[in-house]
């Protein structure tokens, strides 16, 4: 199982809670910080369904498991 943290800022076209479980969120925040949770299986899938969403800029999202693995996602690439 992986968790991550999105920014609603960072996206466009779509909410966060559309593409992910939310397991925590901070919507007092400007930015909308969401705490989410998905499986090792389908990460890869919303990973780059997340990639057609995010903004374009300097805007990233990023993923980790209990393993100490991050994954670090741009808008055309990520990094294990």
């Amino acid at each position: 199982m992986f968790h991550g943290v999105i920014l609603d800022i960072s996206l466009k076209g779509i909410k966060t809670e559309n593409l992910f479980k939310i397991l925590n969120t901070n919507k007092n925040s400007s930015w909308g910080i969401n705490i989410v949770e998905v499986k090792e299986n389908e990460l890869e899938n919303k990973i780059k369904l997340l990639q057609q969403y995010m903004n374009v800029g300097t805007w990233y999202e990023h993923f980790y498991d209990n393993d100490n693995k991050l994954i670090v996602v741009f808008k055309k690439r990520y990094f294990i």
